[in-house]
């Protein structure tokens, strides 16, 4: 049963569009931009929230992310370029994307990597807070067709 839920989640998702945001997208280079549609499949410890986040939209351009969005399962959506400062994205020698931000709100880091796992395509975030890990929260992704 389980399996048959997944496998039907994901195909939903499949068919949804890709939310917009920015980091610093570059509009006249749609050749490099990459997008991903990644639905949650772990948070750690696991979450409370009544309204809790069910995919992440991702965006890759230039081997940087421009977008990371997060949708809950009531449609709201969480974009992280509004939620942390100090933005910074990069990829790693292994090929791994990565980016970085400060909450000031929460008192909290967040770290968020695209790359794959096992042969999928796996975006997972980390939260510290005074260095110590507090929560993970892993996706698997497809990529997407991005207008």
């Amino acid at each position: 049963m389980k399996k048959l839920l997944l496998a039907t989640a994901v195909a939903t998702l499949a068919a949804s569009a890709a939310s917009a945001g920015s980091f610093s997208k570059n509009e006249e280079n749609e050749d490099t931009y990459r997008g991903y549609e990644c639905v949650v499949v772990q948070v750690t410890p696991p979450d409370r929230d009544r309204d809790p986040g069910y995919k992440v939209n991702v965006s890759i351009e230039d081997d940087k992310f421009s977008t990371v969005v997060h949708t809950t399962r009531s449609g709201r959506e969480w974009d992280r370029t509004d939620q942390y400062a100090n933005l910074k994205t990069w990829r790693a020698a292994n090929g791994v994307v990565w980016w970085s931000g400060w909450s000031r709100k929460y008192q909290v880091e967040m770290t968020g990597a695209l790359g794959m796992d096992k042969g999928q395509i796996v975006y997972v975030e980390y939260v510290r807070q005074n260095g110590r890990l507090v929560t993970t929260i892993r996706t698997v992704c497809h990529r997407t067709v991005v207008d």
